[in-house]
């Protein structure tokens, strides 16, 4: 049925994806199985589907899925609309912001999923570090227990692309990060550069 709601207006999909963003929101950790989410993922893959606010946080809600499925899904997704450019690391990175302003999201399967999407092409790789930079300089990450995570994916992705982080208050929060051992030396590594 959810499959079928999703052809109704093709062109504009947007309330469809806030839809998928409540219900997938909801069921984050997955209580109850709900097979039927991955639904609203699947029209993300459509080459033609155009991509918004909505659909870009219910990307970012599905890298955060407990369901392995609806996170894999998710990665998909998002290869395939930054290969297509349809999607750009601003962009995600805003709904990165969004979705972990909640705390809902466990930032370890972020960086799970990121870090096998970063292996599909240095243009990804390079929308990637946008998208972590502009999380950090939100200031929604670096409370996590799990920040660090992050933290070394983007060490990875800043020495991918040979690019460092430009944004002062990615900088500033990184910097107040409250890090000890392995972490500490990672982030000292990515600021240095």
């Amino acid at each position: 049925m959810k499959r079928w709601s999703a052809t109704v207006c093709p062109r504009w999909r947007e309330g469809w994806f806030a839809a998928g963003c409540r219900d997938l929101g909801h069921n984050i950790d997955w209580w109850e199985a709900n097979w039927a989410h991955r639904a609203y993922l699947e029209p993300l893959l459509d080459a033609h589907t155009q991509i918004g606010p909505m659909a870009t946080l219910l990307m970012a809600l599905g890298l955060g899925a407990k369901e392995a499925g609806e996170s894999l899904l998710a990665a998909d997704a998002l290869v395939a609309t930054i290969q297509q450019g349809r999607m750009n690391g601003a962009m995600l990175g805003q709904a990165l912001a969004e979705a972990a302003s909640s705390g809902a999201i466990k930032l370890s399967r972020w960086s799970k999923q990121l870090t096998r999407v970063s292996q599909t092409g240095l243009s990804v790789a390079g929308a990637l570090f946008d998208a972590l930079e502009i999380l950090f300089a939100s200031g929604h990450a670096h409370g996590a227990a799990d920040v660090h995570k992050l933290i070394e994916l983007q060490l990875q992705l800043a020495h991918l692309t040979q690019r460092s982080l430009t944004e002062p208050r990615a900088v500033e929060n990184l910097r107040g990060v409250v890090a000890g051992g392995k972490t500490k030396r990672v982030r000292d590594a990515l600021l240095a550069m």
